[in-house]
């Protein structure tokens, strides 16, 4: 990262903000909305679910439906 990026958006900062959205999109309510757009045959989520869920370790994406 860029030593200016790291003046304006501090490692600990980042680290506490990934963590607070991690928290956020591992609740259940949001598991069950992930899922349910992953089933809607919607590329983009298709693609969200299969690539970027399981590299974020989203507990929606450890095992997502087959649909």
């Amino acid at each position: 990262m860029a030593q200016a990026d790291e003046q304006s958006w501090p490692a600990d900062r980042r680290s506490r903000t990934l963590h607070n959205y991690l928290n956020l999109l591992n609740r259940p309510d949001w598991v069950t909305v992930a899922r349910d757009a992953h089933m809607s045959h919607d590329p983009a989520m298709t693609w969200l679910g299969k690539t970027i869920g399981p590299r974020l370790g989203l507990s929606a994406f450890d095992h997502p439906p087959d649909g």
